[in-house]
C-alpha cells in the first residue's frame, strides 16, 4: 500500500515516527499535505497487520507443532510457527521489511529486538491518540482511520483490540460508501497476489480468518461494496473455498453473498448471480450434503437459504432448471437436521415464483413438473415432500389444470392437516396473485371432458387386477368423497355459463371416449358401493341427485333399466346419515315414476313389507329408509299423475288399496317413539303433499293427534319437532281444510316455548305454508330444483288457494297473543314467525298487504327487546313491511316509525290497550343529567336517549338517516344493520341482504361522500351493537371497506375531517369513536394524505388525553401511538422522499415544541419529549433548520421533566441533611435516563456551520439564565460534546459561547456538579476556539480565575474549588494554550495544593499540578513572589497555607535555586512570629526551620551577602519569644523548630569554620528554663485566660486527673525538645570560656538521667549527650579540657547506671550507644584507664539483661 512517489528516505522518517510515536502530540494545527498522508496511513496500517515474533517455548521431546488456528486474529507467533521468511496475513515482503525497519545494506533491522509488549504499546497509542485523535480534531477524516481502527479491533492482544473497538465507538460516522474503503476492506479478505502489475515482494497475503470476518460485517452495510464486481464474487469464492478458509469464515462469506443477493443492484446480479449458483453455491452444496457435522449443517442451511433468496432475484435463472427442482425435493426426506429441512423448505417455496412464470407457456417444463408432483404424492409419505408438492400444484398451474387438481384431491386426503387443507385450498376456485392462490369465484374450472378421462384412468388404472368383492378405483374414501364434491361443483360451474343447457352439454362431449359423464356415474357407482362410508355415501348421494336434476333423462333413464342399480340405491337407505338417507330417497322417487307399474307397485311393496313386519331395533335403519321411501315416491308419482291428468284421481298409478295400507301402516308408526314416528311423519307429509289422504277422515284426524302429540312430547329433539311441522303444513298443502284445524295450529304453536332460533324459522315457514298454501314460497321442495317441478300442477294449485287465504286468523293469533305476552320466549318465536310469514307469503297474500301498518307496529314493539336477535328479526321484518306497500302506505310508514323511535308515542295500536314502546320495568328509560362537560350518563352509554335502552341502536339509525335528510334510509339501515351470526346460518341465509344491500347502494351513491364518513365513524362505536350494526351497513354500502382509506379513496378526506371534529364532541361516545378510528385509518398514510390533517391531528390528540372520561383518555392514548407511528414514518427521509419529510418535520416538530412540551398535563409533556427523540433520530437532515429552536427547548426540558421530588428536595435539603451537590448529581443522573438527552445527542449530529450561527447565542443565553440547574448543566454538556464532535461548528460558536462559560464556571453560587460541567466545557471550547479574540478571551478567562482564588474568603472554598475545575479542565483540553500563562497560573496552583481550609481544594489543585507537569525551577521567582505575599495576607488561613507551602517548596528546591531568594521568604516569616498566637501560626516555624535546612550555605555564601537576610540572631530571638509562650503545643512547636535552625546553623558554621557560641548563649537561658519548667493547671489556665485579674485561693478548682496527666505529658515532651535544642545549639570547637556552661548543662543532663521517673525524659538526655559528644575534643591532645576529670568520672557513672537499668532495655541500648561515643573519644583519659573494671562489670550485667529479657 506505500505510495511509490514516497520520498526516497520516507522509510526512514516513518520508522523514526514508529520509534518517537508516543511523543507525538497531535493537535488540529497539524496539517499532512496528501501524499504525505497516504504514505503515514499505509505505514500505520502495516503496522497494525504486523505480528511480533515471540521467543519459542520450550517443547517436550516427542511434542508435535500445535497447529495455528485460523480462528485466531493477529496473535503475536512464535519462532516455531512463524519463521523469520514467513508473512504475517495481510502483509507483503516489502512491508514487512519497512515496518520492522530493516536496511538494504542487510544490517539487522531496528525493531527486531523489540518485544510484544512493545509492540502493543506502540499500536495501542496509533489507535486511540493519534488516529481517533486525528479524526476528532479533523487531521484525517473517518473514512481515513476506519480501516486501521477496524484491524486494530481484530488484533490479537486484548490491549490492542480494546483500543481498537473503543475507538471505533468513538468514530462520529463511518463512510462505507467510499470507494477507498471499500478496496482497503476487499484487500483484508483477497490480498492483491492475482494482480500482475505488481512485482513479487509487493504482492499481499489475504488478512487472518478474524480480520475477515470483521470486514465482510462491514461490507454487508455498504451498498457499494456490495455493487462492487468483481470483487464481491473473488470475496466470495475466498471464503467459501480459500486455502485458509473455516467453517465461521464460510458462515459469514454465505452471509455475504445473502445480503448481496438481496441489495444489489440487476446489473449487479446478472454477473453475480449465474457464477455465484454454479460455481460456488452448489458446487459448496454438493461437497457437504452427506457431511452431518455441526459446521456443515449450518453451511446446508445457508446454502439453501441463499438459493432461496437467490431465485427471488433472477427467477429465469432456475425457470426450466427441473434437475434442481428434483434434487431439493430428493434432499428434502433425507435431510436428518429439522433446521435444515425447514430452511430447505423454504427454499424450495422461494423456487416455485421462478416456475410459475414459465410454466404457463413452457407445457413441456409443465409437464414434467406435474410428472414429479404427481410422482411424489403417489409414493412419498414424509409430510414436507407432500405438502410442497400440493404447494407447488396449487401455484405454478392455474385452477383450470385437471392434474394440478388430481393432485389436491389425492392430497386432501392426507392425515397431516397442513397437507390437507393446503389440498382443500386448490380445490376452492382461486387466481394466484404474487404466488399466492386466492380465492376468485370467477375462476375457470378444468374442462369436464379432460378432468373426468384424467380422473377415469388414475381411479380405475388397477381395475384389472383387482380382486372380486374389492373397490375398483385406487383412491382412498376421503379422496373420493373430495372428488365427488369437486365434480359436483365442476358440473354446476359449467351447466351455469350462459348459453349452456344439459342439451348442448351433453351434446359437445357425446363423442368423447370414454363418455365423461359416463365415467362419472361409474365412479359415483364405486362411491355408493356398500363398502362406503358414510361421508362418501353422502357425497355422493347429493352428487347423484345433481345428475338426476341436471340430466333427468339420460341419468334417471340409466338406473331406471337397470334393477341393479334400483336395489344399490334402496338399499342404501338403510345406511348413512339421515340427510343422505332422504337425498337417496329422492334419488328413488325420480327413477320409480319411469318404472313399469308392476316394478313400480313391487317396489312400494317391498318397502311396505318392510314396515309392516312391525318395530324391530335391528332392522331399525332399514325401517326408517323405507319410510322416507314410500313417501318420496308415492308423492313424485302423484306429482307425475297430477301433471299428465290434473282431474283424474292422483294415487291411481299405485292404486287406492296399496295407497290406504300404506297410509294405514305409517300412521300406525306415527304412534310409536320419536325414532320411528318421526320418518312416518314425514312420509305421510310427503303423500298428503298434492292431495288429501285417500282415507277416512277419522284416520287423518288421528294422524295430525299423533304427530300433535309426538311434537309436545317433552325432550324431543329440535330436528324431530322441525320434521313434524313440515309434515303438518305439507298435509295441509294437499288438503286446505286442514288448515283450520285447531289441534294442529296448536301443534304449531307450542312450539314457541322451544328456545331454538333457527327451529323457529323452519316453523314460521309451516305457518306461512298453512295460511298461504301454494301461494307461500315455503312450500317449494327444498331438494329438488324449480326444474323438477311440474309447473301446471303449482300454478293450478297457487289459483285454487288464492281463495282459501288463511293468513289473517294467524297474523292475529301472533301479535294478540304472543308479541302482546308477558312471556319473553313467545314473544321472541312469534317476531321470527311473523317475518317468516312476510318473507314467504307477504307479496302473494292480500290479508298480508292489509296489514302493514298494524304489523310495522307489532315489529317496532319487538324493538325494545332485550334479545338480540329478536331486535334484529323486528328491524328486518320492518324493512319487509316497507318494501311491500305502496308509496302512499310507505309514507305512513316512515311518519310512524320517525314518530315512534323520536318519542315513544303510542300513534297506531295492535290493541285498543297497547303501547307501541311500553315503558315497563325492563325497558324503562333511564336518563341521568348530563355533566357540564357534556358528558352522558351510563344508561345513555347504552341506550343513547330518553327512550328504552335497546333502542339505540335504532336511535342512532334514525339520527343518521335524518342527517342524510332521508328519513326513509331507516329501513335501509335497520336491513343493512344486522348482525347476528343467526343470519348466517343455513336457515337465516334466506333473509340475507345482499340483494337490498346493492340497491341501496345504488340509491344513496349521491349521498355516500357525506354518509360514508358518518357510518366509519359510527362503526367504532363504544357500543358494540351500535359499531356491529354501523359497520354491517358499511358493507353492505362498500364492497371493500379497506378501500375506504386506501390513498385513492374519494371519501378519505372526508373521513378524516370528520372523525377530527368530532373529536371535540359533546357525546363521549363520539369522541372515543373518532380516536378509536382514526387510529386505525392513520396505519400506513402518506404525508399526501395526512400532511393537511397533520397539526389538528396532534392538537386534538393531546386535548383528548386529558379527557374527563377514563375510555376516551385510552382511546386517545391508542390515537397517540398510531400518530407517533405515522409521524416517524413521515419525517424520516428513508420512509418517505425527502420534500414530504421536510414538510412533515416543519409541522411536526415545532408544534411539539410549542404545544407539547408547555403542557399542563404531565403524559402529554413525557409522550411529546419521547416523540421528539424519535423524530430526531428519524429525521437525520431534515432536522437541521430546526436544530436553534429544538436544542434550545430541549435543554428548558431538562428542568421541567424532573420529578417534582427533587425540587422539594432542594429546597429543604438542609433538614434533610443532604448536600446541594448531592442533589444536583442525582439531577444529571436522571436527566441521563430522560429521552431529551437522547434527542440532544441526535441534534449534535445535525449542527453545521450555517445553524450554528443562530444556535450559539440560543446555547448561551440557557448558560447564563436557565432557571434549572439541570438545563445549564445540560448545556454545558452539549456545547462540551459540541467542541469533540464538531470542532469547525464549535470554532464558530467559541467567542459567543466562552464569555458563559467562562461567567458560569467561576461562579461560587454553582454546585459542584454544575462547576464541573462548566470547567470542562470551558476547557474544550479553549481547545477548539480560534481567532484574534481567543488569545484575549483567555487571558480575561484566567485573570478572573486567579483573581477569583486569590480574593476568595478562606471559609467560601466554592470559589477556589471554581477556579482549579477550570484550570484543571484548561490543562487538560487546551494545555497549549495555556502555556503563555505559565507564570501566572504555576505559583497560584502551587500555592492552591496545601490549602488549608479544604480538603477538595487541596486534592483539586494537586491534580491540576500534576497534570501541567510544570518544573518548580522555571517559575521559581514568581511563586517565591506569591507566597512572600500570602505570607504578609491579613488572613491568617492564607498565612498558615504560605508557610505550608514554604515548608514544600524547601524540600523540592535546592540551596542553589533558594539561595538568592530565601531572604524574600524568611523575612515575612520572621516578621509572622510577632504578635498573638493564631491557629496555624506553627507552620512558620516549619518554614523556617525548613528553608535554613535547604539553604544549608545561607548565612556563608559570600554572593548572599549582598542580599537583604533577617540575622541568625534576628530570627533566633524571634523564635526564642515564641518559644516563652505558655501554650505548650505551640511552646513544643517552636523549640522543635528552633532545634532545627540550631541544627542547621551549627553544621553549617562547622562547615565554614565559623563560631556559633553567640547561638548557644542566646538560646541557653530560655532552653535552660524550658528544661526546667514544670507548668501546674493553674498557670495554664491563667495563660488562656482573656483578662489579667487574678483568681481567688480560695475558688480555685482541683484539676482533674486527666488534664493533670495531659499537661505533665505536654511538659515532658517541651523539656524533652529544649535539652534536644541545647544539645544542637552547643557549637564545634567550643571555646575554653564555654566550658562551665558545658558542665552545667552535662550536670543537667546527669540529672534527668539519674533522677527523671519517665524513661523517656532519660532516653532524650541520653540522645542529647549522644549529640553533644562528637562536638567535644576530649583527646590529650586538645587545647583545654573541656571536661574536669570529675565531670567526667560523674558523667561516666551515669552512663554505667543507665546501661544497667533494670526495668527498661530502650535506656540499656541507647546508654550503650552513649558509652560507646564516650569511651571511643575518650582512650587516652587516665580516668577511664583506671574505670576499666567498672565499664566491664557494667556492660556484662547489662549483657545478662538482655539474654534474660531474650530469653523470656
Amino acid at each position: 500500500m506505500a505510495n511509490s512517489s514516497a520520498p526516497q528516505h520516507a522509510d526512514t522518517t516513518l520508522q523514526l515516527f514508529l520509534s518517537t510515536c508516543d511523543k507525538f502530540k497531535l493537535t488540529k494545527e497539524v496539517v499532512f499535505d496528501t501524499p504525505t498522508k497516504v504514505v503515514l496511513l499505509d505505514f500505520i496500517y502495516d503496522v497494525l497487520l504486523y505480528v511480533p515474533l515471540l521467543a519459542a517455548p520450550a517443547a517436550p521431546a516427542n511434542a508435535n507443532a500445535a497447529a495455528p488456528n485460523p480462528e485466531q486474529g493477529n496473535q503475536p507467533q512464535t519462532q516455531e510457527n512463524q519463521p523469520q521468511n514467513q508473512l504475517p496475513p495481510g502483509m507483503s515482503e516489502k512491508s514487512k521489511q519497512r515496518v520492522l525497519g530493516a536496511s538494504q545494506t542487510g544490517a539487522a533491522a531496528r525493531f527486531a529486538h523489540w518485544k510484544v509488549d512493545d509492540w502493543a504499546q506502540k499500536k495501542t497509542f496509533l489507535c486511540t491518540d493519534f488516529l481517533l485523535e486525528g479524526a476528532l480534531t479533523g487531521v484525517f477524516s473517518e473514512s481515513e482511520v476506519f480501516v486501521p481502527l477496524l484491524l486494530a479491533s481484530a488484533d490479537g492482544n486484548a490491549r490492542v483490540q480494546r483500543a481498537g473497538e473503543d475507538a471505533l465507538k468513538r468514530l462520529p460516522r463511518v463512510m462505507l460508501e467510499e470507494r477507498a474503503v471499500v478496496d482497503k476492506l476487499y484487500l483484508m479478505i483477497t490480498g492483491n497476489a492475482s494482480n500482475a502489475k505488481l512485482v513479487a515482494n509487493e504482492k499481499r497475503t489475504p488478512t487472518s480468518n478474524i480480520v475477515r470476518v470483521k470486514a465482510f460485517e462491514q461490507l454487508v452495510r455498504s451498498q457499494l461494496g456490495l455493487n462492487s464486481f468483481p470483487q464481491n464474487l473473488q470475496a466470495a469464492f475466498e471464503a467459501l473455498f480459500g486455502a485458509t478458509t473455516t467453517p465461521k469464515l464460510k458462515m459469514q462469506g454465505l452471509g455475504f453473498v445473502q445480503a448481496t443477493i438481496r441489495a444489489a443492484t440487476e446489473l449487479t446480479m446478472k454477473l453475480f448471480g449465474p457464477v455465484v449458483l454454479n460455481g460456488a453455491l452448489l458446487k459448496l452444496l454438493r461437497e457437504i450434503v452427506k457431511d452431518e457435522s455441526t459446521q456443515n449443517v449450518q453451511l446446508r442451511a445457508g446454502v439453501y437459504q441463499s438459493i432461496g433468496a437467490l431465485s427471488k432475484r433472477l427467477p429465469a435463472l432456475f425457470a426450466s432448471n427441473v434437475d434442481l427442482l428434483k434434487e431439493f425435493f430428493d434432499a428434502l426426506p433425507t435431510e436428518s437436521e429439522v433446521s435444515v429441512r425447514v430452511t430447505l423448505q423454504e427454499a424450495l417455496a422461494d423456487l416455485s415464483a421462478a416456475f410459475a412464470s414459465k410454466t404457463s407457456s413452457d407445457s413441456t417444463l409443465a409437464d414434467s413438473i406435474l410428472n414429479l408432483l404427481l410422482n411424489i404424492v403417489e409414493t412419498r409419505q414424509d409430510v414436507p415432500s407432500r405438502y410442497l408438492a400440493v404447494f407447488y400444484a396449487n401455484r405454478l398451474f392455474p385452477f383450470s389444470n385437471s392434474r394440478a387438481r388430481h393432485i389436491d384431491l389425492v392430497c386432501a386426503a392426507d392425515m397431516q392437516r397442513q397437507v390437507a387443507d393446503e389440498a382443500r385450498r386448490g380445490l376452492v376456485p382461486y387466481k394466484c396473485v404474487d404466488n399466492n392462490p386466492l380465492p376468485d369465484p370467477l375462476a375457470e374450472f378444468p374442462d369436464f371432458s379432460n378432468f373426468m378421462t384424467h380422473i377415469a384412468s388414475a381411479a380405475f388404472k388397477n381395475r384389472e387386477n383387482t380382486p372380486k368383492g374389492q373397490p375398483r378405483v385406487s383412491f382412498n374414501q376421503l379422496t373420493m368423497k373430495e372428488l365427488m364434491e369437486f365434480v359436483r361443483l365442476m358440473l354446476q360451474h359449467h351447466l351455469g355459463q350462459p348459453g349452456v343447457s344439459a342439451e348442448s352439454f351433453l351434446e359437445s362431449i357425446k363423442s368423447r371416449e370414454p363418455h365423461p359423464l359416463a365415467a362419472f356415474r361409474e365412479l359415483l357407482l364405486e362411491a355408493l358401493a356398500p363398502t362406503s362410508t358414510v361421508d362418501v355415501i353422502h357425497s355422493s348421494s347429493r352428487a347423484l341427485l345433481d345428475l338426476f336434476c341436471a340430466f333427468p333423462q339420460w341419468s334417471i333413464g340409466f338406473f331406471a333399466s337397470s334393477q341393479q342399480h334400483q336395489q344399490t340405491l334402496i338399499h342404501l337407505m338403510s345406511r348413512g346419515r339421515p340427510e343422505s338417507r332422504r337425498l337417496i330417497a329422492k334419488c328413488v322417487a325420480l327413477v320409480v315414476p319411469q318404472l313399469l307399474a308392476e316394478a313400480r307397485t313391487q317396489i312400494l311393496k317391498d318397502q311396505l313389507n318392510i314396515l309392516a313386519s312391525g318395530r324391530s331395533v335391528l332392522r331399525r335403519d332399514e325401517q326408517i329408509g323405507a319410510c322416507l321411501t314410500l313417501g318420496a315416491a308415492v308423492s313424485r308419482c302423484v306429482e307425475t299423475q297430477l301433471s299428465l291428468d290434473s282431474k283424474s284421481n292422483p294415487f291411481q298409478s299405485i292404486g287406492i288399496a296399496l295407497i290406504q295400507e300404506i297410509v294405514n301402516t305409517l300412521r300406525a308408526w306415527t304412534e310409536l317413539e320419536t325414532n320411528y314416528s318421526e320418518p312416518a311423519a314425514e312420509a305421510l307429509g310427503q303423500i298428503g303433499r298434492f292431495a288429501p289422504l285417500p282415507v277416512d277422515a277419522a284416520v287423518v284426524e288421528e294422524i295430525i293427534s299423533n304427530v300433535s302429540k309426538q311434537m309436545t312430547t317433552a325432550g324431543v329433539a329440535t330436528e324431530a319437532v322441525e320434521t313434524f311441522s313440515n309434515a303438518l303444513a305439507n298435509l295441509t298443502l294437499g288438503d286446505r281444510s286442514l288448515a283450520s284445524n285447531q289441534k294442529l295450529l296448536d301443534a304449531i304453536y307450542s312450539t314457541n316455548k322451544i328456545k331454538q332460533e333457527e327451529l323457529h324459522f323452519t316453523v314460521g315457514d309451516a305457518l306461512s305454508c298453512i295460511g298461504a298454501g301454494w301461494l307461500s314460497s315455503a312450500s317449494a321442495d327444498p331438494l329438488l330444483p324449480a326444474s323438477m317441478s311440474f309447473e301446471s300442477i303449482t300454478t293450478t294449485l297457487k289459483e285454487q288457494d288464492v281463495a282459501t287465504d288463511r293468513v289473517e286468523p294467524i297474523l292475529n293469533k301472533l301479535m294478540e297473543s304472543f308479541i302482546l305476552g308477558d312471556r319473553a320466549d313467545a314473544r321472541a318465536a312469534a317476531a321470527i314467525w311473523l317475518l317468516c310469514l312476510l318473507k314467504s307469503a307477504g307479496s302473494t297474500t292480500a290479508s298480508i298487504k292489509k296489514q302493514l301498518k298494524r304489523i310495522q307496529t307489532a315489529f317496532t314493539h319487538l324493538l325494545a327487546e332485550n334479545n338480540e336477535v329478536v331486535q334484529e328479526a323486528a328491524a328486518k321484518g320492518i324493512v319487509l313491511v316497507y318494501e311491500l306497500g305502496d308509496s302512499t302506505t310507505q309514507n305512513s310508514l316512515i311518519d310512524t316509525l320517525v314518530n315512534t323511535l323520536q318519542s315513544g308515542a303510542k300513534g297506531f295500536k295492535m290493541t285498543e290497550d297497547s303501547e307501541i314502546l311500553p315503558n315497563t320495568a325492563e325497558n324503562a328509560p333511564k336518563s341521568s343529567p348530563s355533566s357540564s362537560s357534556g358528558q352522558q350518563s351510563s344508561s345513555s352509554a347504552s341506550g343513547g336517549g330518553g327512550g328504552a335502552p335497546q333502542l339505540s341502536t335504532y336511535k342512532e339509525l334514525l339520527s343518521l338517516a335524518s342527517e342524510m335528510n332521508q328519513p326513509d334510509l331507516v329501513y335501509r339501515f335497520m336491513n343493512l344493520s344486522t348482525h347476528h351470526a343467526l343470519w348466517n346460518s343455513k336457515k337465516g341465509a334466506a333473509f340475507a341482504t345482499k340483494t337490498l344491500a346493492s340497491k341501496a347502494a345504488d340509491r344513496l351513491k349521491p349521498q355516500l361522500p357525506e354518509l360514508i364518513p358518518k357510518l366509519f365513524r359510527a362503526s367504532y362505536d363504544p357500543n358494540p351493537k351500535i359499531a356491529a350494526s354501523m359497520t354491517n351497513i358499511l358493507n353492505s354500502l362498500v364492497e371493500d371497506t379497506n378501500s375506504l382509506t386506501a390513498a385513492d379513496s374519494p371519501y378519505f378526506g372526508g373521513i378524516v375531517k370528520d372523525l377530527i371534529e368530532n373529536m371535540f364532541n359533546k357525546q363521549w361516545r363520539t369522541r372515543e369513536a373518532s380516536c378509536l378510528a382514526l387510529s386505525d385509518v392513520l396505519i400506513s398514510k402518506t404525508f399526501a394524505q395526512v400532511g393537511p390533517f397533520l397539526s389538528d391531528l396532534w392538537e386534538r390528540c393531546f386535548k383528548v388525553l386529558d379527557d374527563i372520561k377514563e375510555t376516551v383518555r385510552k382511546a386517545a392514548e391508542q390515537l397517540c401511538k398510531s400518530l407517533s407511528s405515522l409521524t416517524l414514518r413521515l419525517c424520516d427521509p428513508s420512509y418517505t422522499n425527502i420534500d414530504d419529510g421536510r414538510r412533515a418535520v416543519d409541522i411536526a416538530l415545532p408544534f411539539l415544541l410549542k404545544r407539547g412540551l408547555i403542557s399542563e398535563v404531565q403524559a402529554v409533556r413525557y409522550l411529546a419529549a419521547s416523540l421528539i427523540q424519535k423524530i430526531s433520530k428519524a429525521a437525520g437532515f431534515l432536522l437541521k433548520p430546526h436544530i436553534p429552536v429544538l436544542v434550545e427547548t430541549m435543554l428548558d426540558c431538562l428542568t421541567a421533566l424532573e420529578p417534582t421530588e427533587l425540587n422539594y428536595l432542594s429546597l429543604n435539603a438542609d433538614k434533610a441533611g443532604i448536600k446541594q451537590d448531592d442533589i444536583d448529581a442525582a439531577r444529571m443522573e436522571i436527566s441521563k435516563l430522560s429521552p431529551v438527552n437522547d434527542t440532544l445527542d441526535f441534534c449534535l449530529k445535525q449542527v453545521d456551520k450555517e445553524n450554528i450561527a443562530e444556535l450559539a447565542p440560543k446555547l448561551s443565553t440557557t448558560l447564563t439564565s436557565a432557571l434549572g440547574v439541570a438545563s445549564r448543566i445540560g448545556a454545558a454538556q452539549f456545547v462540551t460534546q459540541l467542541c469533540l464532535r464538531k470542532p469547525e461548528e464549535a470554532t464558530l460558536a467559541a467567542p459567543t459561547l466562552l464569555p458563559a462559560l467562562r461567567k458560569g464556571a467561576v461562579s461560587s453560587n454553582r454546585t459542584g456538579p454544575a462547576r464541573k460541567a462548566f470547567a470542562n466545557a470551558l476547557g474544550q471550547m479553549a481547545r477548539v476556539a480560534g481567532g484574534a479574540g481567543k488569545k484575549n478571551l483567555l487571558a480575561q478567562t484566567v485573570t478572573l480565575l486567579l483573581d477569583g482564588y486569590r480574593k476568595a474568603e478562606g471559609d467560601d472554598a466554592n470559589g477556589r474549588i471554581a477556579a482549579g475545575e477550570v484550570l484543571l479542565e484548561l490543562c487538560r483540553s487546551a494545555s497549549s494554550v495555556l502555556q503563555p500563562y505559565y507564570k501566572e497560573i504555576v505559583p497560584v496552583i502551587f500555592l492552591a495544593r496545601y490549602d488549608t481550609a479544604s480538603e477538595d481544594a487541596k486534592k483539586l489543585f494537586g491534580s491540576i499540578w500534576d497534570e501541567i507537569g510544570a518544573s518548580i525551577g522555571l517559575y521559581l521567582a514568581e511563586v517565591v513572589d506569591l507566597l512572600v505575599a500570602s505570607l504578609d495576607d491579613s488572613r491568617w488561613t492564607m498565612k498558615q497555607q504560605a508557610a505550608i507551602a514554604v515548608s514544600a517548596l524547601a524540600d523540592l528546591v535546592n540551596d542553589y535555586q533558594m539561595k538568592t531568594l530565601a531572604g524574600k521568604l524568611l523575612k515575612p516569616l520572621v516578621a509572622g512570629l510577632r504578635g498573638r498566637i493564631w491557629t496555624g501560626k506553627d507552620s512558620f516555624f516549619d518554614a523556617i526551620a525548613k528553608l535554613i535546612e535547604t539553604c544549608k550555605n545561607l548565612y556563608f555564601d559570600a554572593q548572599v551577602a549582598s542580599f537583604a537576610l533577617p540575622t541568625q540572631e534576628e530570627i533566633l530571638k524571634a523564635m526564642l519569644v515564641e518559644a516563652r509562650k505558655k501554650n505548650m503545643a505551640y511552646k513544643k512547636a517552636a523549640i522543635i523548630a528552633l532545634g532545627s535552625v540550631l541544627n542547621a546553623l551549627t553544621v553549617s558554621a562547622s562547615l565554614h569554620k565559623s563560631a556559633t557560641a553567640n547561638n548557644f548563649l542566646q538560646v541557653q537561658e530560655t532552653l535552660l528554663a524550658a528544661c526546667a519548667s514544670r507548668h501546674d493547671l493553674l498557670e495554664e489556665a491563667e495563660e488562656g485566660s482573656s483578662t489579667s485579674a487574678s483568681s481567688s485561693s480560695s475558688t480555685t478548682t482541683a484539676p482533674t486527673k486527666e488534664v493533670e496527666k495531659d499537661e505533665n505529658a505536654a511538659s515532658l515532651s517541651v523539656r524533652m525538645n529544649a535539652i534536644k535544642a541545647l544539645a544542637f545549639a552547643w557549637p564545634f570547637e567550643a571555646s575554653a570560656a564555654l566550658q562551665p556552661h558545658l558542665e552545667a548543662f552535662v550536670a543537667l543532663l546527669r540529672k534527668e538521667m539519674d533522677s527523671s521517673p519517665q524513661f523517656t525524659m532519660r532516653i532524650a538526655a541520653l540522645n542529647a549527650l549522644k549529640t553533644l559528644l562528637p562536638k567535644l575534643n576530649l583527646s590529650s591532645s586538645a587545647p583545654h579540657q573541656m571536661l574536669s576529670d570529675a565531670v567526667f568520672d560523674a558523667l561516666l557513672d551515669s552512663l554505667l547506671n543507665q546501661i544497667v537499668d533494670p526495668n527498661y532495655s530502650s535506656v540499656r541500648s541507647v546508654g550503650v550507644d552513649v558509652l560507646y561515643e564516650l569511651v571511643s573519644r575518650s582512650l587516652e583519659l587516665k580516668c577511664l584507664q583506671t574505670r576499666g573494671a567498672r565499664i566491664r562489670e557494667a556492660l556484662n550485667e547489662a549483657v545478662k539483661r538482655f539474654n534474660a529479657s531474650v530469653g523470656a
